[in-house]
């Protein structure tokens, strides 16, 4: 199978999409389900193939494959502390300073004093851009 021919009829058709909601004959709200229909086909196939693909690639480590350099990188890991008493006392306590914090922010006061004479400042908050979610309809 040409994966370049059938790779590049799929960017040529996005393409000619992008260019149909610029010139008005295409919602870009339509164009937006078309790229998260494909986004999502695209991560299964990704998961499907996934035990495949890191096979393969081992056989082209740090080489040159078809225009790309393929590295196989370990995920590495993560640290857990979750069994530590100590930490997850520390933790609950974060989160309470974190909770109150917020909700001084949310009432406009720089800082907040409650009743037991507490001062709590508030919290920074820091917006972050405005996004579009699409999910399948449930009919």
């Amino acid at each position: 199978m040409d994966t370049k021919l059938t790779t590049e009829r799929i960017v040529d058709t996005l393409m000619e999409m992008v260019m149909a909601t610029e010139n008005g004959d295409l919602n870009p709200i339509d164009l937006k389900i078309a790229i998260k229909t494909l986004s999502d086909t695209l991560e299964g196939v990704d998961k499907q193939i996934k035990s495949q693909l890191i096979s393969e690639a081992l056989k082209y480590n740090k080489q040159d494959y078809n225009g790309y350099h393929i590295d196989v990188i370990d995920g590495g890991g993560r640290y857990s502390y979750d069994h530590i008493p100590d930490w997850v006392t520390k933790n609950a306590e974060l989160k309470t300073i974190e909770q109150k914090s917020q909700i001084a922010y949310k009432s406009n006061d720089m800082i907040m004093m409650t009743e037991d004479g507490e001062v709590i400042p508030a919290a920074k908050f820091n917006p972050t851009a405005t996004y579009l979610k699409l999910s399948k309809s449930k009919n």
